[in-house]
């Protein structure tokens, strides 16, 4: 029994392992079942890893390359925010510039939009209207004026209209007279946005006119004997009135010469040179004193016309010669950029008897009022002949003619013709009567022909030849060059304003200039430096202007030096007394750096 209960026991023990083993084999079929699927769901997430991976590195990838093109992007915007920069830079010294042309001029200006809206203004707008800063924007209708013009508006509107300029004699209630010039304002890509209004102030100029009137009309009582009975004698009242026009010339001229210099100065700045509205009203700036220093010029002639006191110096001449040298100088000026100034040389050479000065003054009158009268695109010729004992002039232009009824009057003084298209044109009307007086004076005639309004016009100087054989004229004329380049100057003037900047002027044209502002400097400079030229003011501080060339000639060494003489006084006396004192020349002002290097020409000797 015990034997079989033993065997039962270990039977039970045993069937117990073996279900134990069971399910322990069961467990483990279990445990690989899900190690199976863990790994399987271990592998999809590896390549899912492995795919997100490529996915990470391709766009690694693209944000290197974005990141390099940012990069390019920024370097190119880098580029552009520097040369923005210096353009930046560059107009606000241009407007700069602008700006101070615009406080420093003289001359009332006005620019408005094609709504006649206030833009810019200078300073002396303010004393003709009622106009302040806070103004800006605001309809110039809208602004009080002291202008008898009533048609303001109107001429504005046919500026517009017709891109002609409009100009005008106006009066001001204050007794002043005005000339009003209406000018389109273009841009730079040739829209016209607006226009320039400028308002010379021509009171001294109406005055002078007016003066020069009622001395004309005493001469003529004189001359009647009606000032004899008055106790005056002739020659004491040409003298009075000699000397009034000398003065008056003088007082003209320095104003003028300080605003040619400064809208010269202007001119020639680079930056003022990149902005075309400062150029243009830079050139019509030097344009209207231009012209005004000719209106001077031509009252004090006529006068001494008229009393029998132009003094003549005549000598053979080659007419050729002269017509070249006083083309070569308008070519090389600004009054030729949109009119095509032709020349036409003789064969045979036009020797004649006459004063030098007085035949280019008739010369320049006749062909300023061409370049004047002819539109831009137009074409002005100076042909020169010689037939039968004469030498012929012609000055023809493409300009706006002569109606048939003017033409007998064209050369009269103040005749209705010619003063009213030179006043149109910036005048008096008397040029054409001085050509016709000085022509005649050497023994010549000039005549006037013009198919009509419209159609241009002619010109015709003839004078005598000479006796005197003379060499050919060669059709060739040679550029002007700067004629200050490398050279000491030494400038003496008493206004500081005017010789500070034709210091300026001179320089920037290749000068080397010294500035004195009384004799007594001038002459300590002059021990301690070696100069080329010096330029004198005839109305000296302290001392008078032919003591002081005086002085500079007994110095050691200076018997030589080209010195120039300048001065609003143009008459010829004053001409010679400054030749006799010890100048080497005389120069008018308002002075002009063409002038200057004409008067040069044979005076200095060639640099080095």
């Amino acid at each position: 029994m015990p034997q079989e209960a033993k065997e039962q026991h270990e039977d039970v023990v045993l069937n117990q392992l073996e279900a134990e083993l069971q399910r322990s084999k069961e467990k483990l079929q279990e445990t690989i079942e899900h190690a199976e699927i863990s790994n399987e769901e271990l592998r999809a997430s590896n390549e899912e890893m492995q795919a997100i991976n490529e996915e990470l590195r391709s766009a690694t990838e693209e944000l290197e390359t974005s990141k390099e093109e940012l990069q390019s992007v920024n370097e190119e915007l880098i580029t552009v925010n520097y040369e923005l920069k210096v353009k930046v830079e560059e107009t606000g010294k241009a407007n700069d510039d602008l700006n101070n042309l615009i406080a420093s001029t003289d001359i009332a200006t006005i620019f408005v939009d094609r709504a006649l809206r206030i833009k810019r203004f200078t300073p002396r707008a303010a004393d003709i209207f009622s106009i302040i800063p806070s103004d800006i924007g605001r309809s110039l209708l809208d602004i009080t004026h002291r202008l008898d013009y009533a048609n303001l508006a109107e001429d504005v509107s046919a500026t517009f209209e017709t891109l002609r300029p409009v100009e005008r004699e106006v009066r001001s209630n204050d007794g002043r007279w005005y000339i009003v010039r209406l000018l389109p304002y273009r841009t730079t890509e040739d829209k016209i946005e607006g226009a320039v209004m400028t308002f010379f102030d021509i009171t001294t100029r109406k005055e002078a006119e007016e003066k020069l009137r009622a001395s004309e009309e005493w001469v003529r009582r004189v001359a009647a004997g009606r000032a004899g009975a008055e106790g005056v004698p002739l020659h004491t009242m040409a003298e009075a009135r000699d000397e009034f026009l000398a003065v008056m010339s003088q007082e003209l001229r320095h104003p003028l010469n300080l605003i040619y210099i400064n809208a010269e100065l202007l001119a020639r700045m680079p930056a003022v040179q990149q902005s075309s509205p400062a150029l243009r009203s830079a050139a019509i700036i030097r344009n209207a004193v231009a012209n005004q220093a000719r209106i001077i010029d031509d009252l004090l002639d006529m006068s001494r016309l008229h009393t029998g006191r132009l003094a003549m110096s005549c000598h053979d001449e080659d007419l050729g010669q002269i017509s070249q040298r006083l083309i070569g100088l308008l070519r090389s000026g600004r009054e030729t950029e949109t009119v095509d100034l032709r020349y036409e040389c003789p064969a045979t050479p036009a020797v004649v008897y006459v004063d030098a000065v007085r035949i280019e003054q008739v010369l320049l009158n006749l062909l300023h009022n061409a370049l004047r009268f002819t539109p831009a695109g137009g074409t002005a010729t100076v042909a020169l002949a010689v037939e039968e004992g004469e030498a012929r002039v012609d000055v023809r232009d493409t300009g706006e003619g002569i109606a048939a009824e003017a033409l007998p009057h064209i050369f009269d003084m103040y005749s209705l013709s010619s003063a009213a298209a030179a006043r149109n044109k910036g005048g008096l009307g008397i040029g054409l009567a001085l050509v016709r007086q000085i022509v005649e004076l050497h023994g010549g005639r000039v005549d006037a022909s013009s198919p009509g309004l419209g159609e241009g016009s002619t010109f015709t100087v003839w004078l005598p030849l000479s006796r005197t054989a003379a060499q050919p004229v060669s059709g060739e004329m040679s550029p002007l060059v700067s004629c200050v380049s490398g050279r000491n100057i030494l400038l003496l003037d008493g206004q500081a304003d005017a010789a500070v900047m034709f210091k300026t002027l001179l320089e920037l044209d290749g000068g080397a200039v010294w500035l004195a502002g009384t004799p007594a400097d001038a002459l300590a400079l002059l021990e301690l430096e070696r100069f080329d030229l010096l330029m004198a003011d005839v109305a000296l501080p302290g001392m008078d202007s032919h003591d002081f060339i005086r002085e500079v000639r007994a110095m050691p060494g200076m018997a030589t030096l080209t010195a120039i003489a300048t001065g609003g006084v143009g008459r010829d006396k004053d001409m010679q007394a400054a030749l006799a004192a010890g100048y080497s020349a005389h120069m008018n002002k308002p002075l002009s750096l063409d002038v200057l290097c004409g008067k040069l020409a044979g005076l200095l000797p060639p640099m080095a």
